[in-house]
């Protein structure tokens, strides 16, 4: 594979997404509102971005993940365009409340990158397909992203006691947490669907262990793995997170981003990265 390919892909990854195609900043500090100016907004939902850290921060990191997708040689610029600004009018400006903004940030955010990979290298968009869930059930899960997860560090005791505080998202028999450095991944289950739940205490928060991102998981895989990508057989980039292997021995990776704490699944074969990891079964008490 070309390493501009490599490039493009790492780069659609690595970035977040964006709701306007705004002029890119300056150097220096990142800058803490949104990508656009709050002086004059009228409508709803740019008063509540405006408002809110997070909600600025998802527009910014929203509009720089359009910059990069949108200058790609092989992405029909015109065509995006169109679909950020029907976006925007048909699914942005409908919501009500931050929680709502957030969701469809989120999944903005995953479709760019979706366009970004299949522009970059259709085996690359193979490889990244999202596993299926109900979209309610999705939805939920993320909705526990932000949420603190102190004193949840036995969720399978928890659910014995009755006293499980996830709702409708139990911890999955026969799975024992990934535990790495600075957080743990455990398995849980709702409506029939396993997902990864990670568990960060980023230093930023005091240590304080906060739910920073969930993953669907494929109904038919193997246990979930600890994985680590060895950087002297990767280019140099080395990595640790979390996999399950597949009914045809494919091997599906996400790694633990040092840059936000997300669960970013990579694409290895596109990557050169599958003679790179190393993954075995967590076990208990590790």
């Amino acid at each position: 594979m070309k390493r501009g390919v490599a490039a493009v892909i790492l780069l659609a990854l690595a970035t977040s997404h964006a709701s306007s195609a705004a002029a890119a900043p300056s150097p220096g500090a990142r800058p803490e509102g949104p990508s656009f100016a709050c002086a004059h907004v009228t409508s709803r939902v740019n008063r509540l971005i405006c408002a809110s850290p997070e909600l600025s921060s998802l527009d910014r990191d929203l509009a720089e993940t359009f910059r990069a997708v949108v200058n790609q040689p092989t992405v029909d610029a015109a065509q995006l365009r169109a679909d950020e600004a029907h976006w925007v009018r048909r699914v942005l400006q409908s919501c009500v409340d931050g929680p709502c903004i957030r969701l469809a940030f989120d999944a903005r955010i995953s479709t760019l990158r979706r366009i970004s990979l299949a522009a970059a290298s259709p085996a690359a968009r193979d490889e990244m397909q999202p596993f299926p869930a109900p979209p309610a059930v999705v939805a939920a899960s993320r909705a526990l992203i932000g949420r603190s997860c102190d004193g949840m560090d036995n969720l399978a005791a928890l659910d014995r006691s009755g006293a499980h505080p996830l709702g409708d998202f139990v911890a999955a028999p026969g799975q024992t947490p990934v535990i790495l450095p600075s957080a743990t991944v455990f398995v849980l289950r709702s409506g029939g669907v396993s997902e990864a739940v990670l568990f960060s205490r980023p230093e930023a928060a005091g240590g304080r262990c906060t739910i920073t991102d969930v993953a669907v998981l494929p109904d038919h895989g193997s246990l979930l793995m600890s994985c680590s990508v060895d950087p002297s057989k990767s280019g140099g980039v080395g990595s640790t997170g979390v996999g399950v292997r597949l009914s045809d021995r494919r091997l599906v990776y996400w790694e633990i981003s040092a840059a936000d704490g997300r669960l970013r699944r990579q694409p290895l074969e596109v990557l050169g990265w599958t003679k790179s990891v190393r993954c075995q079964q967590p076990e208990a008490g590790e």
